[in-house]
């Protein structure tokens, strides 16, 4: 009786599979990796590092439902970023395969001269994209609304503790450690997705937590809010900001704010960096000054 009701899920996923892939297809930038859609090919695992990009589902229980969205999230997220890396340009076609083993999807990009180094570009940028969203090192106004609601729909998936269902969302492309996607990246993204408003502003704080990571960015720890915001900085600045590193600074430029109006991060514009107490001229200063007044 198992051994049926498992075999049909197989059956029932097997078909979601076909169906969700079909679907993606019509948008003429995958193709199936297989003879025909009702003879999928399921790939035995081989090392591509550096040659694809990997959703990796793990749990015990993955119904047809989940594995559907994760699909079309996966293949959102691929197509939105793809579009943006080619600028206009010849976009890669990707081929899609399921990898034996696991609930694993795996994009490769069909070898075109003229589509390499932009397919090459989206898999690296898909993966570092969902990192950054994850550690919430990113700012809302740089990426695309489609490609956060397909981040969003792919952080949904894991179940809740002590239920059954995905245990566990990843991206991989091969190359050093998969990217995994949380519940708590998910929550923050409906909570701010679609929510913000933006307004130049300063924001004050201890500046610290420098990165050249992708962009350039620090944070600074506001003294109103008592929170890190994420503060993103031309790189005609960052000389700027890292002599400011440790120091209480005024940082000016566009905010963007969520829900409750509290600042989520910063498109610095101008960095002005207060005297330490030490450097301020004494109180006897000041005191004259009122004297001859």
């Amino acid at each position: 009786m198992l051994e049926r009701a498992a075999t049909m899920h197989e059956q029932t996923l097997s078909a979601w599979i076909r169906m969700v892939l079909v679907e993606a297809a019509e948008l003429e930038l995958l193709q199936i990796h297989a003879s025909s859609c009702e003879d999928m090919k399921v790939e035995k695992p081989t090392a591509h590092a550096g040659e694809e990009i990997t959703l990796k589902l793990d749990g015990a229980l993955i119904t047809p439902e989940d594995f559907k969205k994760a699909v079309h999230a996966f293949i959102e997220l691929l197509l939105t970023v793809t579009e943006e890396i080619s600028k206009g340009g010849k976009r890669p076609l990707w081929n899609m395969s399921v990898r034996e083993g696991g609930a694993i999807l795996v994009a490769r990009a069909v070898p075109d001269v003229e589509t390499r180094k932009t397919a090459r570009g989206a898999r690296k940028e898909v993966k570092s994209t969902v990192a950054k969203i994850e550690r919430g090192k990113f700012d809302f106004a740089e990426l695309a609304p489609r490609t956060l609601s397909a981040v969003r729909e792919l952080a949904s998936l894991p179940a809740k503790l002590n239920h059954e269902g995905i245990s566990k969302v990843t991206i991989g492309t091969g190359e050093g450690k998969a990217a995994p996607l949380t519940t708590k990246t998910a929550d923050f993204l409906k909570k701010n997705l679609g929510a913000q408003r933006s307004a130049h502003g300063s924001i004050e704080g201890k500046l610290s937590v420098i990165s050249e990571r992708g962009t350039f960015q620090f944070v600074v720890f506001d003294s109103l809010a008592d929170r890190g915001i994420n503060c993103f900085v031309p790189e005609v600045k960052f000389r700027e900001a890292d002599d400011a590193f440790g120091e209480r600074v005024s940082v000016f430029g566009l905010i963007q704010y969520d829900r409750e109006n509290r600042p989520l991060s910063i498109k610095v514009e101008s960095i002005r960096a207060f005297k330490n107490l030490y450097e301020l001229p004494p109180i006897e200063a000041f005191l004259g000054v009122l004297k001859s007044a």
